[in-house]
């Protein structure tokens, strides 16, 4: 019994415990386990990274025990040891409580629709869930999206869009901004735009004037200059795709730029198999002969991919990470020996 518990508070087990789980997600994150990469999440939810964390908590948990019994002094040496620890502890059960309560997936919500929360209006593919999780209830109505875009050679883009968000049971409605850069947190769900793009309406029809096809296909054309493309059923056409809101930031002048119309521009280029049979910029609301048909574009809509994630074991993750960082500074700050005073008002006159 003597020999087991040594063996458990040993050095070598914990770092062998540890080892074990960084180098199974550095494996995770790398791709190996899948065809795609998984998130850092989903892979301490994995039943090997789950049985090392159960491992871990017990050494954690043996060796606080022990380190609290022997600690003569409540000094700062003592607290931060036991803060370290104790940080480690709520880490990893926020790890198994969200392993287990986690739910997380994506929607397509264009300008102007709502999002009724009902789980098929999930992407597919999109939507991971834990044993005992479950969608939050809740509505969404899109309201305004505003695309920024930085020009320049190494140009980047950011979203922010407007929500009218309903709680559960439609008890109220506010008003949400949520963007691209940090997630949104409402009703203990974090809600983040993950993609934008933009979907053109475009009628399709023969030399005769029949209507052939129309649709909305929500296209990723973010930042301008991103190109997508669009298939039309029964045609032999791919249609390749480009949007510029702004005239002034087209960089490919080859193919010259209509002077009529005024606003946004599209760069369309049509392939039949393997023959380009249409390249040139196309002006919103004018038609266009491609081959033997007829195209024209007669309206835009913005859409934004928003990711909703429901993880209790979040609020437990955080408060443990920021634990461990400040046991880190008290012991980096002890070791150093530095004066109270120095972080003070007293030191800092001093020094002037």
């Amino acid at each position: 019994m003597v020999k087991l518990k040594n063996l458990i508070i040993s050095s070598e087990a914990l770092a062998a415990c540890a080892a074990f789980i960084v180098t199974y997600v550095c494996l995770g994150l790398s791709g190996i386990f899948s065809s795609v990469p998984s998130s850092l999440m989903k892979i301490l939810h994995k039943p090997p990274a789950l049985i090392g964390l159960l491992f871990l908590l017990v050494i954690i948990f043996v060796r606080l025990l022990i380190f609290a019994k022997a600690r003569s002094t409540a000094g700062q040496n003592g607290v931060s040891g036991i803060l370290f620890y104790m940080g480690i502890i709520l880490t990893i059960i926020g790890i198994l409580v969200s392993s287990q309560m986690r739910f997380e997936g994506r929607i397509y919500l264009p300008e102007g629709e709502s999002f009724s929360g009902d789980a098929r209006g999930y992407i597919e593919g999109s939507v991971y869930a834990g044993k005992r999780s479950f969608p939050p209830a809740m509505k969404l109505h899109m309201t305004n999206i505003s695309p920024f875009f930085r020009g320049g050679r190494f140009g980047s883009g950011s979203i922010a869009s407007e929500l009218l968000y309903t709680g559960v049971g439609n008890k109220y409605e506010k008003k949400m901004k949520i963007n691209s850069a940090v997630p949104v947190l409402a009703d203990g769900v974090f809600f983040r735009i993950r993609s934008f793009g933009y979907a053109p309406f475009y009628r399709l029809t023969d030399s005769s004037g029949k209507l052939l096809d129309e649709a909305y296909p929500m296209l990723r054309l973010f930042p301008p200059g991103a190109e997508d493309s669009f298939r039309v059923e029964k045609q032999p056409y791919t249609f390749y795709m480009k949007y510029y809101p702004d005239r002034a930031v087209i960089r490919d002048k080859k193919i010259p730029i209509p002077e009529q119309g005024k606003g946004g521009l599209y760069k369309l280029r049509v392939a039949r198999n393997l023959e380009v049979v249409f390249n040139g910029y196309v002006v919103p609301n004018e038609i266009y002969q491609v081959d033997s048909t007829y195209i024209s574009f007669e309206d835009l809509r913005k859409w934004a991919e928003i990711e909703i994630v429901k993880d209790y074991g979040i609020f437990m993750i955080a408060p443990g990470l920021l634990m461990i960082f400040v046991s880190i500074l008290l012991g980096w700050r002890r070791k150093t020996n530095v004066p109270k005073e120095v972080f003070g008002k007293e030191s800092v006159e001093e020094n002037r």
